[in-house]
């Protein structure tokens, strides 16, 4: 149904501008209207198209992520990670996500190869969600920020380890740029800005005589 009335608006803008375009165009009036027509297409697809990204790993599983279009954040405007393994059923986790806070990347853990990681902007920090496919969902805190954080989901998340954030900080530097866009919903977010933040979150964490009361990342 969503896809439907997606797909039916976009249609209908750029019918429109084709439309408007081509009447101009035979009237000798292209040139006034090139830019508009123009800048209209772009909109359009700005407005209507989803973003996603991903990765599958060894064992044949694979993990991706889906950011709503403006259109469709209309009326929901969480990001939806799926899980799909090779043999059984798939498990969804739906991400909060708004102008200030957003999942930004997907990641292999190093650690445990039946996990994966997601790094999450939340306003001025990172956050390292620990997913665990293989266990079942744990209800959260009342107070507890992953509560915010987590919309659903049908399987267990966790904070993050110190350790998982050092060893992720260390995948993410030797991340190529192929692999980082093909795992990475907000490319403008560059890599090593990403890295420098992990690094600064973990020293903080770890030295808390230079970066003040310790505190869970």
């Amino acid at each position: 149904m969503i896809e439907g009335c997606r797909g039916l608006a976009s249609g209908c803008v750029l019918y429109y501008v084709i439309e408007r375009m081509r009447t101009d165009c035979s009237q000798h009036k292209w040139k006034k209207f090139l830019f508009p027509g123009i800048f209209l297409l772009i909109a359009a697809v700005a407005i209507f198209r989803s973003t996603s990204a991903g990765f599958t790993s060894n064992d044949g599983s694979t993990v991706t992520i889906k950011s709503p279009s403006l259109f469709e954040s209309i009326w929901d405007s969480a990001c939806s990670i799926t899980y799909k393994p090779r043999n059984g059923e798939n498990t969804t986790i739906r991400l909060s996500r708004s102008f200030f806070e957003f999942p930004v990347l997907l990641m292999r853990s190093s650690e445990r190869s039946d996990h994966f990681l997601c790094l999450y902007e939340n306003d001025v920090e990172l956050r390292l969600l620990d997913v665990d496919p293989t266990r079942k969902v744990q209800a959260f805190q009342p107070n507890a920020s992953l509560a915010w954080i987590v919309c659903s989901s049908q399987c267990n998340i966790e904070d993050a380890s110190v350790k998982e954030w050092k060893e992720a900080a260390v995948l993410l530097g030797k991340m190529t740029t192929t692999t980082f866009r093909k795992q990475s919903l907000l490319i403008f977010f560059g890599k090593e800005n990403l890295v420098k933040r992990m690094n600064e979150q973990i020293r903080f964490r770890l030295d808390p005589d230079s970066y003040g009361e310790p505190r869970q990342l």
